[in-house]
């Protein structure tokens, strides 16, 4: 296993969480995304700029998960460095 050091930024608000993943020597992003609309009905996450998806659970809990999710698939992934 390679290690890729990175910082993970976590900025929650009132409704939403964003969040991005940053290379730790370059300080370039890796990966971003936000939970918008939590505790409403509409409550969604999207990776990047893409399309949100919505949420299983609308609260907190729910989107934490759902963000934790999102980077454990990132890590498995070949995209990510």
């Amino acid at each position: 296993m390679t290690e890729f050091p990175v910082v993970l930024v976590i900025n929650c608000g009132s409704s939403s969480i964003k969040f991005s993943v940053l290379d730790a020597a370059s300080c370039d992003c890796l990966l971003n995304g936000v939970a918008e609309g939590i505790n409403a009905e509409r409550a969604s996450l999207s990776l990047n700029g893409g399309e949100p998806v919505a949420l299983a659970q609308r609260g907190y809990e729910g989107a934490l998960q759902a963000i934790a999710g999102a980077l454990a698939n990132a890590t498995s992934s070949t995209a990510w460095p």
